[in-house]
């Protein structure tokens, strides 16, 4: 299956591909296959999983043409 993914993160440059994955992958799966894991995991950083626009989390099982975007919440002042 092909999915579609837009990563916009503080901790990593900003990503738009497509990835190819196993038929029932997770989001996990997507994550670890572009490297992403480790940037999900910053202590004290909130990311947002969205698929097709819907809150996901890493178990989210992906379906072909799925969107799944990415992103972490901007601070300042």
């Amino acid at each position: 299956m092909i999915i579609s993914v837009w990563a916009i993160l503080n901790s990593a440059p900003s990503l738009r591909q497509s990835l190819e994955l196993a038929e029932y992958s997770t989001v996990q799966n997507a994550l670890n296959h572009l490297g992403l894991t480790e940037h999900l995991q910053i202590e004290g950083q909130v990311i947002t999983i969205l698929v097709n626009g819907r809150e996901a989390v890493p178990d989210t099982v992906l379906a072909d043409n799925d969107r799944l975007l990415l992103l972490q919440a901007m601070t300042g002042g």
